[in-house]
């Protein structure tokens, strides 16, 4: 007798699914409205990505944006697959517990927290600063830098954790001593 999903967990899981990508889904159709007005169709066309391409303060953003993305994600990946590698391999060490704690404490923070905590860390952070360098151009680097390592250090607890239960680390102990079973490790 072969069981599968029911007909009420089918039609709950195409609600839930259409509830989710079909505003997403419309808002695409709708970014290639030749009209100005939202709400009146007018016809196919491509004008408004090409006023896109040509906001220079938008692309700046953006750009800001992946550069963001691309340091954070690389930093919480080397600081989580290292302090995964700590974590299980390392057994009992002094101040164990502590460092667990910091790496995981960003996953069980409550978001308000993080929020007030790393808004007082960028007001003392520019405060300071603009008494130093009284507002430079280096500002906007700095505070870049800043973001990249907070960040980073809120990815951490995920790839820690990604990293301890994936089984990343057995199977490098696997490819080190052969590189080709490692390929097939479970």
């Amino acid at each position: 007798m072969k069981r599968g999903p029911s007909p009420f967990n089918v039609v709950s899981v195409a609600l839930g699914l259409a509830f989710l990508y079909l505003p997403i889904v419309i808002l695409v159709i709708y970014s290639f409205n030749a009209s100005r007005l939202v709400t009146v169709w007018g016809g196919w066309s491509l004008v408004w990505y090409r006023e896109l391409l040509n906001d220079e303060a938008i692309l700046s953003a953006a750009w800001i944006s992946f550069r963001l993305a691309f340091l954070s994600a690389t930093a919480a990946t080397v600081l989580g697959t290292l302090a995964a590698v700590s974590l299980t391999r390392m057994g009992r060490f002094r101040g164990r517990l502590l460092f667990s704690g910091m790496v995981y404490a960003p996953l069980v923070m409550p978001e308000v927290i993080t929020g007030l905590s790393l808004l007082l860390l960028f007001v003392t952070f520019l405060f300071i600063n603009a008494e130093v360098w009284e507002l430079s151009a280096t500002l906007d680097g700095a505070v870049l830098w800043l973001t990249v390592m907070v960040f980073a250090a809120f990815a951490v607890g995920f790839s820690t954790i990604l990293g301890m239960v994936a089984g990343i680390i057995p199977a490098w102990t696997a490819a080190r001593l052969d590189p080709v079973s490692a390929l097939r490790y479970e």
